[in-house]
């Protein structure tokens, strides 16, 4: 009986091995690490069973700008079509399973850039531009702890 092994892939580590802000993860790009994984020579011997692939799905709802009354739509966002779109082609792939975690906005946040220029000494001021929404990310790690142990017990 030839032995098995499968991959656990944190898409958020991924989004930064194998993508950038110019140009983003996609399907194919996930699907060319995995062929590059599957050639390492101590995994020769072995037969791929599964690729368990764990994301959330991108954000839904809109969000209230609490400075100016402005709103962000994220289901329209370019972030969110991508998103949707790679984890379409790769629920169709061989040997893919699609794990998904939770995305939830929790109010509003400084951007970091505003912080900085408020950290040099000078006195700021902050508007609406200076917001973004907290958003975090629940669930991803359990699956991928829940998924691992299974393979230990």
């Amino acid at each position: 009986m030839s032995r098995r092994y499968a991959l656990l892939l944190d898409a958020g580590f991924l989004k930064y091995r194998i993508g950038s802000a110019k140009v983003p993860m996609d399907g194919p790009a996930v699907e060319k690490f995995v062929e590059q994984v599957r050639k390492i020579p101590e995994l020769a011997d072995l037969i791929l069973h599964r690729v368990y692939f764990y994301d959330s799905r991108p954000l839904e709802g809109v969000a209230k700008n609490p400075f100016d009354g402005s709103t962000i739509d994220f289901g329209a966002s370019q972030t969110a079509a991508r998103n949707k779109s790679m984890h379409s082609q790769l629920g169709r792939a061989p040997f893919f399973s699609m794990r998904f975690g939770e995305l939830h906005q929790s109010g509003w946040e400084l951007k970091k850039k505003s912080l900085t220029k408020a950290n040099k000494g000078k006195q700021a001021s902050f508007g609406a531009t200076d917001l973004q929404p907290s958003i975090h990310q629940k669930g991803v790690d359990m699956r991928i702890g829940l998924d691992d142990l299974r393979r230990i017990v």
